[in-house]
């Protein structure tokens, strides 16, 4: 990253969790690197599971139906004192605007992150994403990051054991719980049909395989997915 910044480059946007590969951006490291630029990121696939020093970044946006499980509509933004002060509310509407909405006039955007606001307050979906953040908070997110280090280890016994490539980090700090198996383009197709005839549901695009185990996967399902990968391994033409 430090070899790409120009004189020119004023932010970088980035995904703390990377969805084809599971991999964890190290956000400090980032910051450190950009100096005084902005730091964005996008952080929904591994808000609420990976405990991350968001305090290095200047822009936070995410969503609730992933690990959260909110539900659809439950987006939310954060944003620093310095993106407020640098980032133009491009695209917005009457919630973009502190008071009432006057007639005959254009009124200037809020000075805090409500200027990016482009729709009216959901307060169903604000409930949903509460009730979620709740028992985040009352678990603790380290507790829950522990966990799916030990359940992707466990994704990651199977993938070796039968010999299907994985791509995702092997050390827990640079992942979350993504964890992306790279079969040969001749497997992938057979792989998640033994996936899914095993009652797996994971996510198959590109020739890749992601698998996303929660913090309440049990062995139960750990052994469908070891079975799922065997059945595919004994009928596997090498």
């Amino acid at each position: 990253m430090r070899e790409a910044l120009t004189d020119d480059t004023r932010a970088l946007a980035v995904s703390l969790v990377d969805f084809r590969t599971g991999y964890r951006a190290d956000l400090p490291a980032l910051r450190e690197v950009l100096g005084d630029r902005l730091l964005i990121v996008d952080a929904i696939q591994g808000f609420g599971v990976a405990d991350v020093d968001y305090s290095a970044a200047d822009v936070v946006c995410a969503h609730g139906y992933k690990w959260l499980r909110a539900g659809r509509g439950t987006g939310f933004a954060w944003f620093g004192d310095r993106a407020l002060e640098r980032i133009a509310p491009i695209l917005s509407g009457f919630a973009g605007v502190d008071g009432d909405l006057p007639v005959d006039a254009v009124p200037a955007p809020s000075p805090s992150a409500q200027a990016f606001a482009v729709a009216g307050f959901d307060t169903l979906a604000a409930a949903r994403l509460a009730a979620a953040l709740r028992d985040v908070a009352t678990v603790g997110v380290p507790s829950i990051e522990a966990e799916l280090a030990t359940l992707t280890a466990d994704v990651m016994f199977f993938a070796d054991r039968y010999e299907v490539p994985v791509v995702t980090p092997r050390d827990p700090e640079r992942r979350a719980g993504i964890v992306t198996l790279a079969p040969a383009p001749q497997d992938a197709a057979p792989l998640g049909a033994s996936l899914a005839n095993h009652g797996l549901t994971v996510t198959a695009r590109g020739g890749r395989i992601r698998v996303a185990p929660h913090v309440g996967t049990g062995a139960d399902t750990l052994r469908l997915f070891g079975d799922a990968l065997a059945a595919f391994s004994a009928a596997r033409v090498w």
